[in-house]
């Protein structure tokens, strides 16, 4: 089946409509994504602001340039995105405009045409001899019939052509400005990437002074392994105290727990991926598991049982959920740490100074503890942050709610 000029229109509009409707979802979802990477580079350029504040370069400062470079290559390509989507959408209109015009030339055209005929005939004589040598008054009712419905012809065409010149300006007017905001996003995508390439190599520097000290960054990572293996020691009695009062057993204390705790515990699980962050700005400069030393060849970290959220000076570090403080207690070298039972789950908070509770308090949701301790030295603050479901680590940034 072959289709006429109109049919190939409404037919091009089709597809160009669902190219510009998918476009608009890719592109709010892209906005989405723009504005989490604008987020944390907000975050990070405030902690960086900090750290600058001070000459010490330390492993804190690298891990807070690396996710301040990570943003920004986020942002980066959300525009070279958008950029690959408009071009799309360019070039869809593009051929939405050529037809359309096409389409308004081939009326005009056919208008003109009709006008040349109706000029040549137009005599009124000529008009009632062509009726008068009608064979019979049918014939002359259908000639007449004939040079009303082309009168009306030729007013279709006009009309038209004067709604198709309509269509056709507001395309051309979207069109300029589609690629007027082309333009923009090619310029905010030069600007970002000239960013970029400053913290690459701001990243670069603070690595290559860091590498310098060797001997420095092994003696932090060995009081780092002591404060871990410190507080998964205590976490670890904790499980075993409170399932050996039970009466259950290490890992298996939730059918032992009350109707009440039991309920808190479902609840807990319920608000996975919707938990409050447990400090009101920061990103994460540390991830859950195992990962190599950002600086040291061929050393790894120690195992993390749950992140590092990096903050700005005297941030307050607050509950995630509603529950009952099990253990307030030092760390040689790494100051408090405060571990919240809800039910079979722990959140565990470790860093603080100017604790606010103690053990047996009741807490709720986004209730005070304590304050994250600031390194005089390179003004960092950073909270390390785990969950535990029993005996089982589990991944808090899995449990926590996307911050924008």
């Amino acid at each position: 089946m072959r289709l006429g000029k109109s049919g190939y229109l409404v037919v091009l509009f089709l597809v160009t409509g669902s190219v510009f409707l998918q476009a608009q979802s890719d592109r709010a979802s892209l906005e989405q994504k723009r504005k989490e990477a604008l987020a944390e580079i907000e975050q990070t350029n405030k902690i960086l602001e900090n750290n600058q504040k001070s000459q010490k370069q330390s492993l804190n400062q690298l891990n807070t340039l690396s996710s301040a470079m990570k943003a920004r290559k986020n942002y980066v390509a959300s525009l070279e995105e958008e950029l690959v989507i408009l071009n799309r959408e360019i070039i869809s209109r593009e051929d939405s405009v050529a037809a359309t015009r096409r389409r308004v030339k081939n009326i005009k055209d056919e208008y003109a045409a009709s006008l040349v005929h109706a000029y040549k005939n137009k005599s009124g004589d000529h008009f009632l001899a062509y009726l008068f040598t009608s064979k019979d008054f049918t014939q002359a009712y259908r000639r007449k019939k004939y040079f009303e419905q082309f009168a009306g012809y030729r007013k279709s065409q006009a009309d038209s052509a004067k709604v198709l010149e309509t269509k056709l300006s507001v395309m051309i007017a979207r069109l300029s400005a589609q690629k007027l905001e082309k333009e923009n996003l090619q310029i905010a995508q030069k600007q970002e990437s000239i960013k970029l390439e400053k913290e690459i190599n701001r990243y670069n520097l603070v690595l290559k002074q860091l590498r310098s000290n060797a001997t420095k960054l092994r003696r932090e990572l060995a009081q780092k392994r002591t404060v871990a293996n410190k507080l998964d020691s205590e976490i670890q009695k904790i499980i075993a105290s409170e399932a050996k009062k039970l009466g259950g057993t290490k890992g298996n204390i939730y059918n032992k727990l009350s109707t009440v705790e039991q309920a808190l515990s479902k609840n807990f699980k319920e608000n996975k991926g919707k938990l409050p962050w447990p400090v009101d700005q920061g990103f994460v400069s540390g991830s859950f598991g195992l990962h190599a030393h950002p600086v040291l060849k061929g050393v790894m970290m120690p195992n993390n049982n749950g992140i590092d959220i990096s903050t700005s000076p005297g941030s307050e570090v607050k509950a995630v959920f509603n529950g009952e403080v099990s253990r307030v207690f030092a760390i040689l070298g790494a100051n408090f740490a405060i571990i919240v039972r809800h039910g079979n789950f722990l959140t565990v908070y470790q860093n603080i100074v100017n604790i606010a509770v103690k053990q047996g308090d009741k807490v709720e949701v986004g209730q005070v503890l304590g304050k994250i301790f600031t390194d005089s030295g390179d003004q960092s603050s950073v909270l390390h942050f785990e969950i535990w479901e029993e005996a089982t680590k589990l991944n808090p940034e899995s449990w926590l709610k996307r911050r924008m």
